[in-house]
């Protein structure tokens, strides 16, 4: 429990230095391609709330394309059950532990709700850790996050793949 917590406060720590406005490229795979329209279907929604949206939800599905398998590999059961076969106090561990990072992740790059709800800040950087990891100036780590949020959308839906093909067939995936 005293390791939980230690991993939890580490999650709360909220960066000071504040980063001077928020890079966000369309992520296309494809050069002058307008995949998403911002304007038709979200509008209203800030372009940064669905980029962090997306970011968040596909560096999940790109940790959990390497698990399913992974559990699959060293247990009998199908993957996708591992989490609930886990004890009653690791799992609300991580469940926790997963609400604390959330909460300083919203607590660090969210308006107050009372002003204005699911707003993002200004100069908060959709997907931000809280510490600087890479200069966002730089045309390389531009690069770099066009990647990731490609191949995040890419393990969603593989991930999604994954699950249903165990939910359809019961059999694991290999």
């Amino acid at each position: 429990m005293r390791s939980v917590i230690i991993l939890a406060s580490l999650f709360c720590i909220v960066d000071s230095m504040k980063s001077t406005k928020p890079v966000i490229r369309s992520g296309s795979p494809f050069q002058n391609a307008k995949i998403f329209d911002y304007n038709v279907v979200a509008k209203g929604i800030q372009p940064s709330f669905l980029r962090e949206a997306e970011l968040k939800h596909g560096r999940l599905a790109m940790l959990s394309s390497i698990i399913i398998p992974t559990l699959e590999q060293y247990t009998d059961g199908l993957g996708i059950n591992q989490f609930q076969n886990l004890p009653n106090d690791l799992q609300l561990g991580i469940i926790g532990l997963m609400f604390l990072s959330e909460f300083a992740s919203m607590f660090r790059g969210w308006e107050n709700p009372r002003d204005k709800l699911f707003r993002l800040k200004q100069d908060y950087q959709p997907g931000d850790f809280g510490f600087e990891l890479w200069n966002k100036e730089d045309e390389e780590t531009l690069i770099f996050m066009d990647k990731e949020i490609n191949n995040g959308r890419l393990a969603m839906i593989g991930v999604f793949g994954m699950i249903v093909q165990e939910l359809v067939t019961n059999k694991q995936l290999f």
